[in-house]
């Protein structure tokens, strides 16, 4: 049984003070995939997979419809 999760997110904003700031592009998408292998390693024991989906969302996009428009693709 194949258990998708969706990552929701948005383009980090680039205006910082300091480049120290400015967050890696895959922030977050990093962890998510890290945790989806892992969780897969357990999961084969008892017959369940788990896929991530990464929805990006746009600057003049609404959350809510995006997810939604994912859902209905699903």
């Amino acid at each position: 049984m194949q258990i998708k999760i969706g990552y929701l997110h948005e383009t980090p904003s680039k205006n910082r003070i300091s480049l120290i700031d400015i967050p890696a592009p895959n922030d977050g998408v990093a962890g998510a995939r890290m945790s989806i292998e892992d969780n897969n390693t357990t999961g084969q024991f008892i017959n369940q997979e788990y896929a991530l989906v990464d929805i990006q969302i746009n600057d003049d996009e609404d959350s809510v419809s995006a997810v939604n428009a994912w859902r209905i693709r699903e």
